[in-house]
């Protein structure tokens, strides 16, 4: 069982836009709602290429996190909590590619509502082989919480998955997680980390892994592709050639390609960067935060070329 744990669930609420400007009024030429938060889509992803994972999910009193997970069949615990589910804003430019987004920040939580997140990891670890701590926390969540969810599944000798930005990724990777998936911007954002080119990434991100303890780094570059560095080396892929509909799932459908390979014991890190982006780009397109199937990654990984940067030390 692949676990992953959503502490932030939201409703993305996508509009696309031909030539978006700032400041003018721009039509819409399509829009749509997806329901979901980073651990649900990679959920949704594992159970649509049939692999067997399990929801942790913050829930509200407003019903939308129950009906939507009871709805695509997804197995899940949902936690509830006050308050109402968030909404986040997608503004798709259709000419340039590019997203911008308006996330709300969430709900708070209690001391008595974290206490319930750390009761509901614990007594879904004996059941998991990998767990994941996806994406934002609202506030009054700690920055060490995901750190100290990884130590308690450490001690219960689950590897873990971490993908989240700022304070929650670098104090998350004080635990020595299994893999992270920072973009170039949490990265710089956690470890100062900059992106000049390939080659020097690679091997800045080699010593942040052999700093912590970390088993591998993906990470995402958007539009340039995707590297993935550990101590046995340092793989890097363009992605296939595709025609990008959405942006927004792509990231947890790359984390889902991962814990798929980890699930059925790839080591490899080479074979663990064409599944994970094949994943990634399946979902790319996809219209809306839409996640990938089996069929899709499957076709998509005969598309994905990997070249080794280097290996070992």
């Amino acid at each position: 069982m692949i676990t992953t744990l959503t502490m932030n669930p939201c409703v993305d609420h996508t509009v696309s836009i031909h030539d978006f400007r700032i400041g003018e009024t721009n039509r819409v030429e399509n829009t749509r709602r997806d329901v979901g938060g980073k651990g649900v889509n990679v959920s949704a992803a594992l159970h649509q290429m049939g692999l067997p994972t399990r929801c942790l999910c913050l829930g509200h009193g407003d019903g939308v996190m129950r009906g939507h997970l009871a709805a695509v069949g997804i197995p899940y615990t949902l936690l509830e909590v006050p308050g109402t589910t968030r909404v986040n804003l997608k503004i798709f430019d259709e000419d340039s590619g590019v997203m911008t987004e308006c996330n709300e920040r969430g709900a708070p939580l209690t001391r008595e509502d974290l206490e319930s997140v750390r009761r509901a990891v614990t007594e879904h670890l004996p059941g998991s082989r990998l767990l994941t701590l996806n994406g934002s926390v609202p506030p009054g969540v700690p920055e060490t919480f995901y750190k100290e969810l990884i130590c308690l599944a450490k001690e219960a000798g689950i590897p873990t998955g971490l993908d989240a930005g700022g304070a929650l990724l670098r104090r998350g990777v004080e635990a020595a997680p299994l893999f992270i998936k920072p973009n170039r911007d949490e990265l710089k954002s956690a470890f100062g980390i900059e992106v000049a080119d390939l080659t020097s990434a690679a091997r800045a991100c080699r010593d942040l892994a052999s700093s912590y303890g970390i088993g591998y780094i993906a990470l995402s570059l958007g539009a340039e592709g995707a590297l993935l560095v550990s101590a046995q080396g340092a793989w890097y892929t363009r992605g296939a050639d595709i025609h990008v509909r959405g942006v927004q799932g792509a990231g947890d459908s790359m984390v889902a390609g991962l814990c798929g390979g980890f699930f059925k014991g790839e080591r490899d890190g080479a074979v663990l960067l064409r599944l994970a982006v094949a994943a990634a780009d399946a979902s790319l397109e996809k219209p809306g935060t839409q996640m990938c199937t089996a069929a899709e990654s499957a076709a998509m990984y005969g598309r994905v070329s990997v070249e080794t940067l280097f290996s070992g030390c």
